[in-house]
């Protein structure tokens, strides 16, 4: 019964919302990867083929992206986005291939093939969602690998009033020389 209802689930949510629909539907990822032997052939290649349109369309808007902020003349976005960009073609390219592959596998009848070629455009689907929204932080002029941070280092060594002054220990000195670990 509870193997019925995760089907119905699941092609609600195949025919609802897609891959997205899916990753919120059941819960984390990884519980959703683990139930893939329970799917039906029809399923993985349904899944498939909305993942794999899912993450073309997350390309396309990429490319929309870098094209405006390169007309623009913003280089920064520009910078941001092809990063984003660039990866999000090499999923789509692992996820075409992968479902190529499943769909080889379950012809033939190796479903822990097609498992794990179903496993791989299920990621390929969720890191591509990543990706797209990493890129609309670019446009937004959010860039996410600027962020403002800062650091700051306590030692006992040095003296709380004065962050300027050196340390005096030589930490690295052990007195003696170690001996050589490798023969090369």
């Amino acid at each position: 019964m509870a193997l019925n209802a995760y089907r119905f689930a699941l092609l609600a949510a195949l025919s609802l919302g897609g891959p997205l629909a899916l990753a919120q539907e059941g819960g984390s990822v990884s519980a959703q990867l683990e139930r893939t032997s329970q799917t039906t052939p029809q399923e993985k290649r349904a899944f498939a083929a909305s993942a794999t349109e899912e993450i073309r369309g997350a390309v396309r808007q990429l490319t929309r992206v870098a094209e405006n902020a390169r007309r623009n003349g913003n280089g920064e976005v520009m910078d941001c986005v092809t990063t984003a960009l660039t990866a999000a073609r090499a999923l789509q390219q692992v996820a075409d291939g992968a479902a190529v592959s499943m769909n080889t596998a379950l012809e033939a009848n190796q479903l822990d093939r097609a498992d794990h070629e179903f496993r791989k455009i299920a990621i390929a689907s969720g890191k591509s969602r990543q990706l797209l929204a990493t890129g609309d932080q670019c446009a937004s002029g959010n860039d996410v690998r600027r962020a403002n941070t800062s650091v700051e280092a306590m030692s006992a060594l040095s003296d709380v009033g004065d962050d300027t002054q050196a340390i005096t220990a030589d930490l690295l000195d052990l007195g003696f020389d170690p001996p050589d670990v490798s023969p090369f």
